[in-house]
């Protein structure tokens, strides 16, 4: 009996040793996932603070160029560096959507927003008058825009700030952003005859002629 002792002794304490580690394990297991949850929360908190701190500096700085200029900058990173030492990127890492013609901005385009920069607007004023100008001297819209090149309209094919090329209809002369929220039509009732000049042979008609630039 006294021989069996030990043996019933390790026999019983195995399981209550395996036991309470297991207990263990899963209790460390439980607060390192805890702990992990808590550094999570922790870095959207300071992500959330960075992100409305930096939103209320460009919102200051947007008030401060329009009151010393009297209207809203033309992009944000007009603001750098005179309003802002240097230009806050969105939660992503993207930079922030801009309207200049409201002075909003957001993290993301709300939908349906329009991706119009004021350097595509100028550029497509610039392009309509060379368009406007061409058809004076011609007589018709030119066939295409490289064709402004061609002919010295325009010292180079326009496109927008990203580089994307605008639509373009000649048989209107309308000329419309990539993504379609913006256009320039004709208007008005100026019909002119083409002059007999037009390059390549194209032929006279009449037509209405771009005095104004309709959005």
């Amino acid at each position: 009996m006294r021989r069996a002792l030990p043996f019933i002794l390790i026999t019983l304490t195995v399981p209550m040793l395996s036991g309470c580690f297991v207990e263990l394990m899963t209790t460390t297991a439980i607060q390192g996932q805890l702990a992990a949850e808590n550094a999570k929360a922790a870095q959207r908190q300071l992500a959330y603070a960075r992100d409305s701190l930096a939103e209320s500096h460009i919102s200051s700085a947007i008030r401060m160029y329009q009151a010393e200029y009297g209207q809203y900058p033309p992009r944000l990173s007009a603001l750098v560096p005179t309003h802002l030492p240097s230009l806050p990127l969105n939660p992503d890492g993207a930079p922030y959507y801009y309207d200049f013609r409201t002075g909003a901005f957001a993290p993301q385009p709300p939908p349906g927003a329009s991706i119009v920069t004021a350097t595509d607007e100028q550029t497509m004023r610039t392009t309509l008058q060379a368009i406007n100008l061409f058809a004076r001297t011609n007589g018709q819209y030119p066939p295409t825009l490289e064709a402004l090149v061609t002919y010295s309209y325009l010292p180079a094919t326009p496109t927008t700030e990203s580089g994307s090329a605008f639509m373009y209809n000649p048989q209107t002369g309308t000329l419309r952003h990539p993504d379609g929220s913006t256009g320039f039509t004709p208007r008005g009732n100026a019909a002119r005859q083409g002059a007999g000049r037009a390059p390549g042979g194209y032929g006279q008609r009449q037509l209405d002629v771009i005095d104004e630039l309709d959005l």
